[in-house]
């Protein structure tokens, strides 16, 4: 079973998408799939991926992804040059360690906030500006949206 193969079966459509999803190929000839980035779908699906793992790995109370690994995919594996810790495909946000993130090219962001009960998503055709003024952003309004849970 290919990559593309196994994440249709087994996440999305669980999830019900609204639109298709399409994986990049390291080439044509090939066929082999990128693994670490090269899934491309729309704003509201990402905001779907997203939610199912602010939730544990629910969605709509069926268990789709266990939660050991959702634990162990958006807690840090090991330590980066960068800021921020990497999991298992997600960061996990240095200054708002329980907030974890999916960072994609030209600045494709899925940042979940659990204790704002939050999922953020950006898409764009470039970064627009660097990664920390994205999370800078994403935090204000993770912090706000937290104060108004409590």
């Amino acid at each position: 079973m290919s990559v593309s193969e196994y994440m249709s079966t087994r996440l999305w459509q669980p999830l019900g998408p609204q639109s298709d999803a399409s994986w990049n190929l390291d080439s044509d000839e090939s066929g082999f799939e990128k693994l670490e980035s090269g899934l491309n779908a729309t704003a509201r699906d990402y905001a779907r991926f997203g939610l199912l793992f602010l939730h544990g790995g629910r969605w709509n109370g069926n268990r789709v992804v266990s939660e050991d690994w959702v634990r162990a995919a958006t807690a840090a594996q090991s330590a980066t040059n960068y800021e921020s810790s990497y999991g298992y495909f997600w960061w996990v946000d240095a200054e708002r360690p329980r907030n974890f993130y999916a960072l994609g090219n030209y600045g494709q962001y899925i940042y979940v906030a659990p204790g704002a009960e939050t999922v953020i998503v950006r898409t764009g055709s470039d970064w627009g500006m660097d990664n920390d003024r994205w999370l800078g952003i994403f935090r204000d309004v993770t912090d706000q949206l937290a104060d108004s849970v409590r």
